[in-house]
């Protein structure tokens, strides 16, 4: 038997999603380096992920628009290559429903883990597709993440 303690989202969490349209994104930064490493190195170690994420809100009172930009760092050893990517992406939303009765700090937390949750599926498709353009190691592929776990 499977028993989930996951806390119970609130009504607002649960409309949240239907108040913000994602209008898209674009990738602002990017950059990949691979060092080459003369003494031995664990083979193929996990990689290391960073996730950041900051908003921009275009109206801190009625929280009206927002864009966020996300910014996702992997290290990855492979062989005697140490892989390093970071990608930064910039996505664009609408924001509507909220008013000034409701707690502005509370939407914009919302509004970035829907904004991770919509922005980083797109990042991990590009940084494997740039990754696999490599002929000489295999492409970095992210983990599948809850971003609502996250801390």
């Amino acid at each position: 038997m499977f028993v989930s303690y996951r806390r119970r989202r609130t009504e607002m969490e649960e409309n949240m999603e239907k108040n913000i349209d994602f209008k898209g994104c674009r990738i602002i930064q990017s950059n990949y380096k691979i060092k080459k490493v003369e003494k031995d190195l664990e083979k193929n170690k996990d990689s290391e992920l960073r996730i950041n994420a900051k908003l921009g809100v275009g109206d801190v009172d009625t929280v009206t628009n927002l864009n966020c930009v996300v910014t996702v760092e992997v290290d990855s050893i492979q062989d005697q290559d140490i892989k390093e990517v970071t990608v930064s992406c910039e996505g664009f939303f609408d924001v509507y429903g909220f008013n000034k009765g409701h707690d502005v700090k509370e939407v914009i937390e919302m509004a970035r883990t829907v904004a991770v949750s919509t922005m980083y599926p797109y990042i991990r498709t590009y940084i494997s597709n740039l990754t696999g353009l490599d002929d000489f190691n295999e492409a970095i592929t992210l983990p599948i993440i809850n971003v609502a776990e996250m801390e």
